[in-house]
């Protein structure tokens, strides 16, 4: 029996190339040509990569290792050392201290020259408060030190500063600094009264020893004559006035005989004889 030819259908053709068809058919894929172009694109793409990368590792490490090979070879040795005082002329930091620093930079490697253990090291000294230490190329060293100042003697064996900083010093200078005796939590009332105590004598001509400020407050003025002059704890910049206002007419002639001045009464004063 003879099957009908649906309508419509259309003959298949098949391909002129029998071998080609024949590979189709059993499933085999067509293999495309190698791209060399693409290959070489690809390998032009990763080598400016790898230059780029190789660039900026050699920019990134030049200055370590030149800084490196100039720390171990000497080739900026220090030939000039500059020493300055910030606040004026030094009076307490020994020359011979200074040439014993100076004698030990002399020669040192410029680059690797640790300029922070320097600084540690000037300010250890007790008469150098603050220090700095620049370097300066090509064969230079420049130490900017200031200088401590103490303006009096603190509780017998220390000195204290203008800003209340208190220090012990190597060697205590031959200078009649006022002697402070008190609490160190009151150092700088202590300050402020000795600049009130000194203006006030200076106007009638008596120098000071020591002040001393006791745990109560109460104000003690130790004069040049070893005379002791008590003002208390309260109205004491009044009852220093009133001693500025008796003394000359009442007091400066009786000095001699004097052990103490005691203006601690609201009215008057009391005076307390030697033996």
């Amino acid at each position: 029996m003879k099957h009908a030819k649906p309508v419509g259908a259309q003959r298949i053709h098949q391909p002129n190339d029998t071998w080609t068809w024949a590979r189709k058919k059993r499933g085999a894929h067509y293999k495309k040509p190698f791209q060399w172009g693409e290959m070489f694109k690809a390998l032009g793409r990763h080598l400016r990569f790898a230059i780029v990368v190789l660039t900026v590792i050699v920019v990134c490490t030049s200055p370590i290792w030149g800084w490196m090979y100039l720390s171990v070879n000497n080739l900026f040795p220090v030939k000039n050392v500059m020493f300055h005082t910030i606040n004026g002329t030094e009076h307490y930091v020994s020359g011979d201290h200074k040439q014993r620093i100076i004698n030990e930079l002399m020669g040192q490697n410029l680059v690797s020259y640790d300029l922070t253990q320097q600084r540690d090291q000037l300010n250890a000294h007790p008469w150098i408060k603050s220090a700095h230490v620049v370097r300066h190329w090509p064969e230079s060293i420049e130490l900017l030190i200031e200088e401590r100042r103490p303006v009096a003697m603190w509780n017998d064996l220390y000195l204290i500063e203008a800003d209340g900083e208190i220090f012990e010093p190597d060697l205590m200078p031959n200078v009649n600094w006022i002697n402070l005796v008190g609490p160190e939590a009151h150092r700088m009332k202590m300050l402020d009264g000795m600049q009130k105590i000194t203006q006030a004598m200076r106007t009638i001509g008596v120098k000071v020893d020591k002040i001393i400020l006791d745990y109560r407050g109460a104000w003690t003025i130790i004069l040049e004559n070893n005379v002791e002059l008590y003002l208390g704890s309260s109205l004491f910049e009044e009852r220093l006035r009133k001693f500025i206002l008796h003394y000359p007419s009442s007091i400066r002639a009786k000095m001699d005989s004097i052990m103490a001045i005691d203006f601690r009464y609201d009215h008057g004063y009391a005076l307390k004889w030697k033996q």
